[in-house]
């Protein structure tokens, strides 16, 4: 069974680099251990097949906690902010029991562009575009 989720999370994993294409593309992926809130984060720059990673131990760390959150039966997200020459681009997924629901403009806009402190709306980031990720197809 072990076998089978890592096929299916490296599947998954291809799957949204290939949603990404080329750029330098920052990935945050939030998820629960138990009853602990966890955080990941890593930073690809792909161009064509070529993958490099700006830090090796923290992609490894990264996809450790990517298994978890296809794992888990609770709520997780990924966000991929991709920086292009002139300006970035921003969408993100809703895990559910390892399939990625693709998040909105609406959703991904509301979720950067909300004070967390006080609730209220606070200005988009100049440069950046919102947008509604691709629906992810892994290929097993």
């Amino acid at each position: 069974m072990a076998a089978e989720t890592n096929v299916f999370a490296i599947a998954l994993f291809d799957a949204v680099l290939a949603a990404a294409g080329d750029g330098m593309h920052h990935f945050v992926l939030s998820t629960w251990i138990g009853d602990t809130p966890c955080l990941g984060e890593t930073t690809l720059h792909l161009n064509g097949e070529d993958i490099d990673a700006l830090d090796y131990n923290g992609l490894s760390d990264f996809y450790v906690l990517f298994q978890v959150a296809l794992s888990e039966h609770r709520p997780s997200g990924l966000v991929l902010r991709t920086t292009h020459d002139t300006h970035e681009v921003c969408m993100g997924w809703r895990i559910k029991l390892g399939a990625f629901v693709p998040l909105t403009e609406a959703e991904i806009f509301n979720a950067y562009c909300t004070d967390l402190t006080e609730g209220g709306p606070k200005p988009p980031e100049h440069g950046v575009t919102y947008a509604t990720a691709p629906a992810l197809r892994p290929l097993l």
